[in-house]
């Protein structure tokens, strides 16, 4: 094949390629099983992760609502917190954080990971508060588990239906 030809064809996929992207969203971002969450309020004792249809309260400690508070203010403190720490740690080894994933409850508690953007998908298991603060200071999508939404978030758009 010639060099013209070769450079044509190319071209050719590599735009077929780029309008479906673009037509079809990213399909690589598309995580099976989870929904995006849109926004995060606090309140007392409490953290509320809202996604389309689905409000999902967890009980957070005064400390950690007022730190997630701050984070979404801008409001930095003046020494290091664990999550300040976790996503330092992350810095030195050449990482960023692409995503936190809240994925499990446990004894009431949302384990939450900080999925780093390696070649290996490294994940740091945390606590889903520690990774909405991030999230909120670093500007990262957060994800959650659509059954933890099923059993454990309020349907807003179908009543108490479980359906995600």
């Amino acid at each position: 094949m010639d060099k013209r030809k070769h450079q044509f064809l190319t071209l050719f996929f590599a735009s077929v390629i780029t309008g479906f992207l673009l037509a079809t969203g990213n399909p690589f971002t598309n995580f099976e099983g989870y929904t995006q969450v849109d926004d995060v309020s606090v309140g007392e004792n409490r953290i509320s992760i809202h996604t389309e249809c689905f409000r999902l309260d967890m009980t957070s400690s005064t400390n950690q609502g007022e730190l997630l508070q701050q984070s979404i203010g801008g409001v930095n403190s003046e020494i290091p917190l664990t999550h300040e720490v976790i996503s330092e740690t992350a810095e030195i080894h050449g990482n960023e954080i692409e995503r936190v994933d809240i994925h499990t409850v446990e004894n009431e508690d949302y384990i939450a990971d900080l999925v780093l953007d390696d070649l290996e998908a490294t994940t740091i298991e945390v606590r889903a508060s520690d990774g909405l603060i991030l999230a909120a200071q670093q500007d990262i999508p957060v994800i959650i588990k659509n059954d933890i939404l099923a059993h454990e978030g309020n349907n807003l758009c179908v009543g108490d239906a479980s359906e995600i």
